[in-house]
């Protein structure tokens, strides 16, 4: 285990102090609130500059080792050059002034936080959107040593900073540290609220914010696993944190990192270009209120352009249409027929509590008491603060323009897709804003009782606010052991995914040979070394595949060239296979439950 454990903190400690450096690079020149704030603007900041790389690189065909290591460690070796005076002045500020308790008490809290988040993240991956696109994504892009369209994969080509980073880290590391990534992201997010809270003069509100975001079992298991919404949310963060600063300050410097950040979103996922022209109008009504004109925005325009135009370049090279697979059937086409796109606009809109006028007033309530059973949720806490929020905050002229900007950002999620973890972009600052409302309107009765008892009561709300931790807690724990070694790894991914040792054995006996059609096993491409094939949408959709002839189905499995049929939970299709008619068409392999595998004869030709 300390050979696994070690291994992994390297990585991380690597792609962080990596990211540092990359970022210290690019930062404009700004004043910075303390140390904190520096770590992670710059941090953040360099993960998009390293993602934006990588990205590049693999362009020209350069996906290495060698150059992948070489580029993060001089980067790694330039951060730890500029972290020197920060790290004095941390200890000058945190332990010179205040004696060790800040710091122990502030470690402590963090590690209460963090500890079933990175403990979690250190698991083989398992979830669906993670072995299903995200990790097959950027692992097909290292084995072929560039970024190019990937067809059998549910999208061939989306904008992808995220999975780009995952590439990097599997260059280093594996599948966990990848997952490690997002969990740095989590960190990120969390520094940023209290740098925040620092920067106001307001620590209270920080510890309050870490509290609500920790309680959020949505966000803390995200950061868990190689998804990129918790990236997303990073990144949407501290744009809004830059377009604060450049509020209260006038410091161009924040505006154009306020663009960086909003180009980083838009290259992680397409609502990060609702991100970037929420960022824009919230940008130039702060000009605005400064006397300037458009023309101040073109630094925001600059950078935002820099980091975020070359991967919608890449997807209308590819497609035709810069923001493919959205408005395929009037823009481009790309991949995809008019019945994937029918696909698409059924498995966006099949969530949530419909978009009337009704739906739209009844929003907070529900998201506070109406969300999914069964499925991972954010705390009601945050919705139930809201009407103290927005009270407080339309009375001052920077919290209004991050309040309208979260709504309009919500808006854009109800009439879109009504996915809970399509929110978490901006949770983070309405969550900071739930804090700093808490915080000022308490002050005054605050005040009124001895420090101690203060400190007490600020302490009983963290737990309160947090209480929901305990289950993220439980959910980790209920995972076993975790498997530091290849048997124990291969054990666990046994017992937690019904076909892996199917996938294992085709992969251990024909490598990457083979061709695969998954039937209602799409969320399992990831481990398999083959091509796996089969989707709702996209190349090999379900609705394609033949169910009444066995002779058609085979004739569609010849088409995609595929090795095997992997059915699952398909009754028809396993008997219609299994039938002694479709015996010069299929042979039988493997037969467990609703889970059936057949080859596909090559010699029925």
């Amino acid at each position: 285990m300390f050979a696994f454990l070690l291994k992994h903190a390297a990585a991380l400690a690597l792609i962080a102090a990596a990211a540092f450096g990359a970022g210290s690079l690019v930062l404009p020149r700004l004043r910075f609130c303390s140390p904190l704030e520096q770590v992670v603007a710059r941090t953040t900041l360099g993960l998009g500059v390293i993602g934006t790389l990588i990205f590049l690189v693999g362009l020209e065909g350069g996906l290495y080792w060698w150059p992948v290591v070489l580029t993060l460690g001089g980067a790694a070796a330039w951060g730890l050059r500029c972290a020197r005076p920060l790290v004095a002045a941390a200890i000058g500020r945190g332990w010179g002034r205040h004696g060790t308790r800040n710091a122990l008490a502030t470690a402590g809290l963090a590690l209460l936080v963090l500890a079933p988040v990175l403990y979690g993240a250190l698991y083989p991956p398992t979830t669906y959107d993670a072995l299903n696109y995200h990790l097959p994504a950027a692992r097909t892009h290292l084995r072929e040593h560039q970024v190019r369209p990937i067809p059998n994969l549910r999208f061939p080509v989306l904008p992808a900073l995220g999975e780009m980073l995952f590439a990097g880290a599997m260059l280093i590391g594996d599948d966990v540290t990848a997952q490690l990534v997002e969990f740095l992201f989590l960190v990120l997010v969390l520094a940023a609220l209290v740098s925040w809270a620092q920067r106001l003069g307001r620590p209270l509100t920080g510890i309050w914010s870490v509290g609500l975001l920790a309680g959020t079992p949505l966000f803390m298991t995200l950061g868990s696993m190689a998804y990129v919404d918790v990236g997303l949310a990073a990144f949407a963060t501290l744009g809004f944190y830059g377009l604060s600063c450049y509020a209260a300050t006038g410091e161009r410097g924040w505006l154009t990192l306020a663009g960086a950040f909003g180009g980083c979103a838009a290259g992680t996922k397409h609502s990060g270009l609702i991100l970037v022209a929420i960022f824009a109008v919230v940008a130039f009504v702060a000009a605005r209120r400064r006397g300037l004109g458009v023309r101040e925005l073109l630094p925001f325009a600059g950078a935002a352009l820099a980091f975020g135009a070359p991967w919608y370049l890449w997807i209308a090279y590819w497609t035709g249409n810069p923001i493919w697979p959205f408005l395929g059937r009037s823009v481009g086409h790309g991949f995809w027929t008019d019945v994937d796109y029918a696909w698409l606009d059924w498995s966006l809109r099949n969530y949530g509590w419909g978009r009337t006028p009704l739906a739209l007033l009844r929003l907070p309530w529900n998201l506070a008491f109406g969300q999914p059973v069964g499925e991972l949720h954010l705390q009601p806490a945050p919705f139930l603060l809201l009407p103290v929020t927005v009270f407080w905050a339309l009375r001052r002229k920077a919290e209004r323009l991050l309040l309208a900007g979260i709504a309009a950002y919500v808006l854009f999620w109800f009439f879109t897709s009504q996915q809970l973890r399509f929110l978490l972009p901006v949770l983070p600052v309405l969550v900071f804003l739930d804090s700093r409302a808490l915080d000022e309107l308490t002050a005054a009765a605050r005040r009124r009782i001895p420090s101690r008892a203060q400190w007490a009561t600020a302490a009983l709300v963290f737990i309160a606010l947090s209480f929901p931790l305990l289950g993220t807690y439980r959910a980790v724990l209920q995972n076993g052991p975790l498997p530091t070694t290849a048997p124990a790894r291969e054990a666990f991914l046994r017992g937690r995914l019904p076909t892996y040792s199917i996938y294992s054995d085709l992969n251990r006996r024909y490598g990457r040979g083979y061709t695969i059609y998954a039937l209602h096993d799409e969320g399992m491409k990831y481990y398999c070394d083959g091509v796996a094939v089969g989707d709702w949408f996209g190349a090999g959709r379900y609705g394609d595949i033949p169910v009444d002839d066995a002779s058609l189905l085979f004739q569609a499995l010849h088409a995609l060239k595929a090795d095997f049929l992997l059915v699952r939970s398909e009754p028809r299709v396993a008997a219609l296979a299994a039938a002694p008619a479709s015996g010069r068409l299929f042979e039988s392999v493997y037969a467990e439950g609703d889970i059936r595998l057949f080859r596909v004869l090559r010699g029925a030709d």
